[in-house]
């Protein structure tokens, strides 16, 4: 995807300043706003108010960028359009605002994190929750998204090995980890204490019956 930057004279003595911008895609030209875009990125920022080469050529190529996912992401800024319709689009959507430091992209996407479930039938749900832990170590505030990515964890055995796999990454969250730890033990000493219960319940039901047929043959 080409980014273009549209430039006008600032003044007669030769001075330019960016008024305008537009992305390119396969399908459309589409025009953002500077002023927006500037003060919801850091990287944007400092790309249209720096020195860059980019400003004397025009155009800005953005590389290794899915086009869908941006041009979603540049939608969602400037038409307050934040409809995430899936958890692939939710963490693509956080890697690019990590990418053009958008702090802004994470408020709005973790409450659609935070009531979504991941795919119980995942071959490795340990792996696929360490990709969302080192994603969420580059985000800026980042605690919800970690306490979303525990609370994924269906184990002890789970959360431990996520923890292990992550390393130093999750230190600054080792409190949330240990709170977490100990709810999900909790939950397991219950279910494990209603499943002695019931099974215990079952063979005082066994009993009761062959005593009865004992005593029916009596």
């Amino acid at each position: 995807m080409k980014f273009r930057l549209l430039l006008s004279p600032r003044s007669t003595l030769s001075h330019w300043i960016l008024t305008r911008l537009s992305y390119l895609s396969a399908k459309r030209q589409s025009f953002l706003n500077l002023k927006i875009l500037g003060a919801s990125s850091d990287f944007f920022s400092n790309l249209f108010y720096s020195d860059f080469m980019e400003k004397n050529s025009g155009s800005f190529r953005i590389k290794e960028v899915d086009e869908t996912e941006f041009v979603w992401l540049m939608n969602s800024l400037m038409e307050r359009q934040r409809n995430v319709t899936s958890v692939d689009l939710a963490l693509s959507a956080l890697t690019l605002a990590d990418r053009f430091c958008m702090p802004y992209v994470q408020k709005h996407i973790l409450p659609y994190l935070k009531a979504t479930e991941l795919d119980p039938i995942a071959e490795n749900r340990v792996a696929a929750l360490k990709r969302y832990i080192d994603l969420a170590v580059r985000c800026r505030d980042n605690g919800e998204f970690v306490c979303w990515i525990f609370e994924r964890c269906q184990t002890t055995s789970e959360l431990i090995e996520l923890a292990q796999s992550c390393g130093q990454s999750v230190n600054p969250h080792m409190a949330t980890f240990f709170r977490f730890l100990a709810i999900k033990q909790s939950d397991e000493e219950k279910k494990t204490a209603e499943k002695i219960e019931r099974l215990e319940r079952v063979e005082n039901e066994k009993d009761e019956l062959i005593q009865s047929l004992i005593s029916e043959k009596e």
